[in-house]
């Protein structure tokens, strides 16, 4: 559940900056829309179905499978390198 709690608080993180950033940059802009939660079908179901994903695997696959800790620093490195550009992005 480590997993699952870190996924979710980096999500959170992820729709919180964008609100944030819209909200420094753009405040003219700023909306519900801002947090980027109901931004499309496409990404209500991809999320959906990675919940799904996550659920499923931790219930038929032993305890140990799903955490390696060097994957998960290139995927924790890869989250703040991502975030960063995007909201560099978003002040250009």
């Amino acid at each position: 559940l480590i997993q699952w709690s870190l996924y979710m608080i980096f999500l959170m993180c992820f729709h919180f900056g964008e609100f944030l950033v819209t909200c420094v940059y753009k405040p003219t802009q700023v909306s519900y829309d801002s947090f980027v939660i109901n931004h499309s079908t496409g990404y209500t179901a991809a999320a959906l179905m990675s919940w799904f994903e996550f659920w499923i695997e931790t219930l038929l696959l032993p305890s140990g499978f799903k955490f390696c800790l060097p994957i998960f620093i290139l995927g924790l490195c890869l989250v703040i390198i991502g975030q960063y550009y995007r909201c560099a992005a978003m002040w250009t």
